[in-house]
């Protein structure tokens, strides 16, 4: 989930441990961000060059401005972006090729929803319900991809004052077409849409979750409708995991398609600060530990320590966690095992140095493959996490390229990761699996304030985000 504003400047947060004395601190920006880097136990980088781990190479990149992707088969990929909605032939899975667009203005649909017939893509309400609409469109010849249907979303009218859904949309249905039924995300509520005639779908109605419940940072803990849904993902059992600012919850259908069953949840512990500061964003169960849910939290703008550090700042930075959801069927609360987090977890002042000053640095969407995260991390990249054993997440590779936007990364083969980023495309890495040592990543200069960078996109004037607008976004040294 994204906030409608320019992308966030971010700032410092402090670290516990202190500083070794000096006889003079240094004042220059590249010292300080030297020391800085330094104290957290890694090393500063100045340049435009890509910083990437030895088991990551950069195999091609497509230019673009991508924020979601879903595969669909062996042999195809739909994509979206702000300015529309592409199919691919990854028949060659090293070297993508654009097949079609439809230049569909929407903002921003970040987790593309599809199966062998549709695609989903959805606009983002506006305020309140208005302005959220739901674009069907028909794949199944990928060359030649049409818009069979749209369904607006304002739920409450023009005047409607609840948080409408449109952020994300999900495919729920089981067998073969999973998107005759979807549920819509990013409201107070989650929405159902009976999907069977992707020329005329129908709006059901919708239900109330936990997972709406505010957090520390986003709506009022405790209180549903007060935060806001974000995510469903359909996991191997059948088991619907729904994730927001109140938690992670897991469902299953039911004959009644607005009363699903609730499982369990994350309990009081999926709203703790330190757990929970905004939203959980996305989860996955998964694939070689059958008892654990793999989980982003969302959280890129620290209002809550404004006492100490600038708003925006990396302080409690979005992580990503591992839940034991042993029992969740008969419904027992999930349990955090273990949460993990960047380099820049806690940049310390320095002389005043109030670095990262301009590192977006959240988690957020992800695929996991035989026990490997692949996860887009903003301006920090892509994160390979080896997740195997849940109560240790470590590091063991990762891709940072220049002016870097990544909203997400997915596994396509065995050693093939895409990114959707929004400013630089489709960049293609191929992943050596076979080194799993623990690594550290550096921290970029532009990062901790010793470079200086410019944004790469803004809302249109005349449309705001819906036809958004690239601008340049260089790293000057």
């Amino acid at each position: 989930m994204r906030v409608r504003t320019a992308l966030t400047i971010a700032t410092a947060a402090a670290l516990a441990a202190p500083l070794v004395a000096q006889a003079a601190a240094p004042t220059d920006a590249v010292s300080l961000a030297r020391l800085t880097a330094a104290k957290l136990g890694t090393s500063l980088v100045l340049g435009p060059e890509p910083l990437t781990s030895s088991n990551v190479e950069l195999v091609a990149t497509i230019p673009g401005t991508y924020i979601g992707m879903h595969q669909v088969g062996k042999n195809h990929l739909v994509a979206t972006g702000t300015d529309g909605f592409t199919t691919f032939d990854i028949s060659d899975p090293a070297l993508p090729k654009p097949m079609a667009t439809l230049p569909i203005a929407h903002f921003e649909n970040e987790d593309v929803a599809a199966d062998n017939n549709v695609a989903i893509v959805g606009n983002d309400r506006e305020k309140g319900s208005n302005g959220g609409i739901l674009y069907i469109i028909d794949v199944r010849d990928m060359q030649v991809p049409k818009l069979a249907s749209v369904l607006p979303l304002n739920i409450e009218g023009p005047d409607g004052t609840e948080r409408g859904p449109g952020h994300t949309t999900n495919c729920v249905a089981p067998g073969p077409n999973p998107c005759s039924q979807l549920w819509l995300t990013g409201g107070h509520r989650i929405w159902v849409v009976d999907l069977k005639d992707m020329a005329a779908p129908k709006l059901l109605g919708a239900f109330d979750t936990p997972a709406s419940m505010g957090s520390t940072g986003f709506g009022t803990p405790g209180k549903i409708r007060t935060g806001a849904t974000h995510d469903v993902e359909r996991d191997r059992t059948g088991t619907l995991w729904v994730t927001g600012s109140g938690g992670a919850f897991g469902y299953t259908l039911t004959s009644n398609p607005l009363k699903p069953k609730l499982l369990a949840g994350s309990g009081k512990e999926g709203t703790k600060a330190d757990v929970n500061d905004f939203i959980l964003h996305n989860s996955k169960r998964s694939s070689v530990g059958n008892n654990t849910l793999l989980v982003t939290e969302e959280d890129y703008v620290d209002d809550r320590h404004q006492d100490k550090y600038a708003p925006g700042s990396c302080n409690g930075q979005g992580k990503f966690q591992t839940w034991d959801i042993t029992g969740h069927r008969t419904g027992r609360t999930m349990k955090l095992q273990n949460q993990w987090k960047t380099e820049v977890q806690g940049a310390p002042f320095v002389s005043g140095n109030k670095a990262p000053v301009t590192a977006n640095c959240s988690s957020h969407w992800f695929q996991e493959d035989k026990g490997i995260a692949a996860v887009g991390w903003y301006e920090q990249g892509t994160r390979l996490l080896d997740v195997r054993n849940p109560k240790k997440i470590k590091q063991i590779g990762y891709w940072l390229p220049p002016n870097a936007v990544t909203w997400g990364a997915y596994w396509i083969t065995d050693d093939l990761v895409y990114t959707a980023d929004v400013g630089r495309g489709i960049d293609v890495l191929r992943v050596d699996r076979k080194a799993t040592a623990p690594v550290v990543a550096p921290i970029r200069g532009s990062w901790l304030g010793a470079e200086p960078r410019v944004d790469i996109i803004k809302k249109s004037s005349t449309w705001g985000w819906a036809c958004s607008v690239m601008v340049d976004h260089v790293t000057a040294h």
